[in-house]
C-alpha cells in the first residue's frame, strides 16, 4: 500500500502586493485552485505561501487576481 506524504509547501514572491485589498484577492482565487488546503499571505515579505495545488494553476490564479510572480 502506498502512502502519499504531505503535500508541498511552495512560496511564491509577489511584491505587487501592498494592502488588505491584495491579500484578500490572492487568498480568493488561489484558494479556489483545485487542491490547495492553505493559502497565508505576508504582505510585509511580499510573500504567498501555498499547501497543495498544482504549481501552473496557481501561477495562473495570481495572475488573475491581478498580480506578477516576481
Amino acid at each position: 500500500m502506498k502512502t502519499e506524504g504531505a503535500p508541498l509547501t511552495i512560496t511564491y514572491s509577489v511584491p505587487g502586493m501592498t494592502c488588505g485589498h491584495c491579500k484578500s484577492a490572492i487568498e480568493t482565487e488561489v484558494g479556489n485552485v483545485v487542491g490547495v488546503s492553505s493559502v497565508a499571505v505576508d504582505l510585509d515579505a511580499k510573500t504567498v505561501a501555498v499547501v497543495g495545488g498544482s504549481d501552473a494553476e496557481i501561477r495562473d490564479a495570481i495572475d488573475e487576481a491581478g498580480f506578477e510572480i516576481g
